[in-house]
């Protein structure tokens, strides 16, 4: 649908190639329209059996990170669901370590600990703390740090964030379906009746459209950035969550609760800070390799046509010697 939508906004509402035997090329558009509609699938998509199950450990994580999240948000109010869920960098310098071996430095560890202290902060200033709920956020930020690198990993093997996303989708919905069968049978036996009201279906069709166009942002932005800005993001996004949601429930809030909440947001967002300029030093070294290596290259090869002379200008001389030998041999014996 999203692929006609596009193909029908850039040939101006006709049927693109209808005035002649080849299809027109369709006009760039400029604007926040022309990149709204350059992202929007170029194709349509079919389930390749080649690529789809490569996805599927992708869609596990997407699949629990969705259900870890609102089986956290059932026990735990939303301004705290920040908190449960602020072990996000922990895990993810955990996960650094004993998968690929890379050693966390000592402005990372100390933003870290800040995390652990707000953590901390944060559970004992909750009024209503669950420790159910906690364990629940705590797996789901296990989740959130594997999904987008999965996610990433994968973009980089298809070349097409369209066809992640659609793997992921098919994946996701029909590991729903027994999910669902589970856990929430009874509660939807106990409420048929609001099955048949068309509100409730209007607010789903809202919700799954909202839920949408999150996914297609967050792959986009995993396609242009990092997991690593990806969660920077998510902090960003958790900080509002956390002050709107306070303000919407009437959440009553803890001296140490705000503390707690306000030192986990602001140890993630010195964390994020701290591996950005990491990486960014890391990639000045790279350069400085690279140019180094360049350097030597250059100098080699000057080496390399200075001996190159200097073999031609002997080759000249050994053959000029190889000549007058031979005349002088010639001259004797016409003597």
């Amino acid at each position: 649908i999203l692929s006609l939508i596009r193909m029908r906004i850039l040939s101006g509402g006709g049927t693109p190639g209808a005035t002649g035997n080849k299809p027109s090329k369709p006009p760039k558009m400029k604007g926040i329209l022309g990149v709204v509609v350059d992202q929007l699938p170029k194709k349509t998509y079919r389930y390749e059996w080649k690529e789809g199950p490569a996805c599927f450990g992708m869609s596990c994580a997407f699949v629990l990170m969705i259900s870890l999240t609102n089986i956290c948000l059932k026990f735990v109010e939303v301004s705290f669901y920040q908190v449960a869920r602020g072990l996000t960098p922990v895990i993810n310098s955990m996960l650094s370590y004993i998968l690929l071996g890379d050693l966390t430095s000592t402005p990372t560890a100390l933003c870290l600990f800040v995390i652990l202290a707000g953590y901390y902060l944060g559970i004992k200033g909750e009024i209503k703390f669950s420790l159910l709920g906690t364990i629940f956020g705590f797996s789901s930020s296990l989740c959130c740090v594997l999904y987008p690198i999965l996610t990433r990993k994968r973009m980089d093997a298809l070349n097409d964030k369209w066809a992640v996303i659609f793997y992921n989708n098919a994946h996701a919905a029909l590991m729903f379906v027994p999910l669902i069968g589970i856990f929430e049978t009874q509660i939807i036996i106990e409420h048929q009746a609001k099955l048949r009201n068309p509100l409730f279906w209007f607010w789903m069709t809202v919700a799954a459209l909202l839920g949408s166009f999150v996914g297609v942002a967050a792959v986009t932005q995993l396609k242009l950035t990092s997991p690593l800005s990806h969660n920077v993001i998510g902090n960003a996004k958790g900080a509002a969550q956390s002050i709107v949601g306070a303000y919407i429930w009437r959440t009553p809030l803890t001296l140490h609760g705000v503390i707690g909440l306000g030192t986990v947001l602001g140890g993630s967002l010195l964390y994020a800070y701290c591996r950005l300029q990491e990486k960014k030093s890391e990639s000045k070294s790279g350069s400085g390799k690279t140019k180094n290596n360049g350097k030597e290259a250059s100098e080699l090869e000057a080496n390399g046509n200075q001996h190159s002379k200097e073999q031609l200008e002997e080759y000249d001389t050994t053959r000029r010697h190889d000549n007058d030998g031979g005349s002088n041999k010639g001259h004797a014996s016409s003597l």
